[in-house]
């Protein structure tokens, strides 16, 4: 699908329903992902950028990974991601409803980390309720604050680069 045509489509979903959509890439996000919950941080290489041949011979051999891990979970996510028929369950997930809050220090703190960074990393909109999109002027982000485990995703485009704390 057309990423242009499938952010017309989640802006009119989300109008729908009084949600906020907002481009994140050009948004700096911490992350808190490591080798057990993402694939970049345990191949080096972030699946998205694999082509659907490359994938598929990397999941053959996966059988053993946990869930978040796995070579699919973002490429399936994504795939996810451009059907309306998923957008309720994606961006209104009960009980893990994504918020994104902007820290003092610029960056923005999440939760829904995978979804975000998906589309962040394909420049998909991403709608919030407007309640979720918050501002923190007195608490920098946990990458900032130099807490471990944590990743920064600096605003570079479509491409996904993680810098890690020194």
């Amino acid at each position: 699908m057309n990423i242009n045509q499938l952010n017309e489509d989640i802006s009119t979903w989300a109008k729908k329903y009084g949600l906020r959509t907002i481009c994140l890439t050009d948004k700096a996000i911490s992350f808190h992902l490591d080798a057990y919950s993402c694939y970049k941080q345990k191949a080096g290489t972030c699946s998205l950028d694999f082509d659907e041949d490359k994938a598929e011979k990397i999941s053959v051999n996966e059988s053993r990974e946990t869930f978040y891990r796995k070579v699919m979970f973002c490429r399936d996510l994504f795939k996810a991601m451009q059907r309306s028929d998923n957008f309720h369950s994606i961006f209104l997930a009960a009980g893990d409803e994504p918020y994104l809050e902007k820290m003092s220090c610029g960056h923005y703190h999440c939760n829904g980390q995978h979804r975000i960074c998906v589309a962040k990393h394909k420049g998909i909109l991403f709608p919030f309720q407007p309640q979720s999109l918050k501002e923190n002027k007195y608490k920098n982000c946990s990458y900032c604050m130099r807490e471990d485990g944590w990743w920064l995703l600096p605003p570079e485009g479509n491409k996904a680069i993680f810098t890690k704390l020194c």
